[in-house]
């Protein structure tokens, strides 16, 4: 039963959409699924027993230039951590990836801290998408803008193009006048 439940987890944790993080109680990475190797960039092997902020290297935003160790202090309060905001991962090619990350202390039935479950999700996929929606509304809002503006010339144009016509009536077909008329007609 247990070989079940160990294949069943890892499968389950395989297939996950988040990257997945196992940590033991000092904070050292146990496991890792794939997708969490993709996003770092480090291979289950090299991560291995390594402090995890060694190997989820994380900046506040894009503008700083240092990576801060969260971790320690998540460790500290061995509390559930979720965050509300996206940091930046800095993957071990040195690639930035906007990442959301959750972190859930274990404990067993004792309440002994075991260790910690940290999910991270690739924000640059949603991040982009917004970027995408934004340029779309301000395209719209754009077309908007030059159709009424269209319009509006149209009206002004209209009324000219009217009161020429209304001027041509008054007039001598073989006048001067009438022939500039026509000219400003086309």
């Amino acid at each position: 039963m247990k070989k079940f439940n160990e294949d069943y987890i890892g499968n389950l944790l395989d297939n996950i959409s988040d990257s997945v993080f196992f940590l033991d109680s000092n904070g050292n990475i146990i496991y890792m699924n794939q997708i969490a190797q993709n996003l770092t960039e480090w291979s289950l092997k090299s991560a291995q027993n390594k402090y995890f902020s060694d190997v989820f290297k994380i900046k506040k935003s894009k503008t700083d230039f240092e990576t801060y160790d969260f971790f320690t202090r998540i460790l500290e309060t061995k509390k559930p951590h979720i965050c509300n905001k996206p940091s930046v991962l800095i993957t071990q090619t040195g690639k930035e990836i906007e990442v959301m990350c959750n972190f859930i202390p274990v404990f067993d039935k004792n309440n002994e801290f075991l260790g910690s479950l940290i999910t991270a999700l690739d924000f640059t996929e949603k991040r982009n998408y917004e970027i995408a929606l934004q340029n779309a509304l301000r395209l719209n809002s754009l077309g908007q803008l030059s159709s009424g503006l269209a319009h509006d010339f149209n009206n002004v144009l209209t009324t000219i193009l009217g009161n020429i016509s209304l001027a041509k009536l008054d007039l001598n077909e073989a006048s001067d006048m009438f022939g500039l008329l026509n000219e400003a007609e086309e």
